[in-house]
């Protein structure tokens, strides 16, 4: 969703008291006139008992997570929460002043002490003299430290003496060459032939190639290097740990659904919708999280389908998708009570249920 920023900085915002406790949150006048038009005309137009009977019905986090939608185009969803111990035991407390048991004492051997030998007793044990400095010594080493270096000559370094001459010596017949310069310090010659060859086309196994020059290699590199960040897409956090409860991470999504068909907001009611979809498709349905998925339909059948249904072209796509979820999971699903109470209660379900199981039948 496109957003206008520099339309709607400089509008005032406006107030909504959500929830029963009618807390405000704060919204641009000029972005929800700008993008959720139906929502500005219910502010504007709507008498004071009806905002309060409405926006009353609407949960303080599901105002927030549209909130978040409008400026950003996202929103965030909780993490599964754990479920409350249930005959929970205390945790094991260790007195301080606890004396230490005997079956972990050590013996000598594994403290690592080394007794004395059995044979040796402390008489026969010798003490060493003491360590007495000669007189001769003390006086040098007091000087010493009197006078550090001062006096001391240093020692010159040996430079290296070039041979000497012998008048006696005959000397050598051999011709002395004249190599000229190194040929490290030699110009060289610029070779225009090798210099094409370096860099124009070659042949490798039949084929004609073009060498890349350091400037279009330079080039590639740079164009190599230019590109964005990609966000990774979104991924629905599940699990199969028994002791989280994923109840408020899937009525998250119902309820903004819910809330976005209620004032006519497309763009969030297909992503929720998308998003609950993908969540339970990766959702692992293991026995201690049957009671959301029933917590979830409940919604979907009672307050969110009575939201739906208020309101004007009310679309049944959450209701469809989780009843396509439940047959697809009965034989699970009856394993919870609260599943087979709300099959006894007057409503819908009954019907659209006994429906789509005719489509598992051979």
């Amino acid at each position: 969703m496109a957003i206008e920023y520099m339309g709607f900085v400089e509008s005032a915002p406006v107030s909504f008291k959500i929830g029963p406790a009618k807390k405000k949150c704060y919204i641009h006048n000029a972005l929800l006139e700008q993008h959720f038009k139906p929502l500005w005309d219910f502010r504007n137009n709507a008498n004071r008992e009806e905002q309060t009977e409405v926006l009353s019905n609407i949960e303080e986090e599901t105002f927030v997570r549209f909130v978040e939608f409008a400026y950003t185009g996202s929103y965030s969803v909780p993490q599964p929460v754990p479920f409350l111990a249930m005959n929970g035991s205390e945790s094991l407390k260790v007195s301080e002043n606890r004396e230490p048991s005997k079956d972990f004492e050590l013996d000598s051997e594994e403290a690592g002490i080394v007794p004395p030998p059995e044979d040796v007793s402390l008489g026969d044990m010798v003490e060493e003299p003491p360590y007495e400095e000669s007189p001769a010594a003390a006086i040098d080493s007091a000087v010493d430290q009197q006078w550090g270096t001062w006096g001391v000559k240093k020692k010159k370094k040996l430079r290296k003496q070039p041979p000497k001459f012998d008048p006696w010596q005959e000397p050598s017949t051999e011709p002395v060459l004249d190599d000229g310069p190194a040929a490290e310090d030699a110009p060289e010659e610029f070779d225009l032939q090798q210099f094409e060859r370096d860099s124009g086309p070659y042949r490798e196994n039949g084929a004609v190639k073009d060498r890349q020059n350091k400037k279009a290699t330079l080039w590639k590199s740079f164009i190599c290097e230019a590109k964005t960040r990609v966000l990774p897409p979104w991924e629905p956090a599940v699990s199969t740990d028994d002791n989280l409860d994923f109840a408020p991470v899937l009525l998250s999504h119902a309820k903004l659904y819910a809330f976005s068909n209620q004032f006519e907001i497309e763009s969030l009611r297909q992503l929720a919708l998308e998003r609950l979809r993908l969540t339970l498709a990766r959702f692992g349905l293991v026995v201690e999280h049957i009671n959301a998925i029933t917590q979830l339909l409940k919604y979907a059948y009672t307050v969110g389908d009575a939201i739906i249904s208020a309101s004007e072209g009310g679309h049944a796509e959450l209701r469809e998708m989780v009843i396509d979820y439940v047959i697809c999971h009965v034989e699970s699903l009856v394993q919870d009570q609260m599943f087979l109470d709300f099959l006894q209660e007057p409503g819908l379900l009954s019907r659209d249920l006994v429906l789509k199981l005719l489509l598992r039948l051979n």
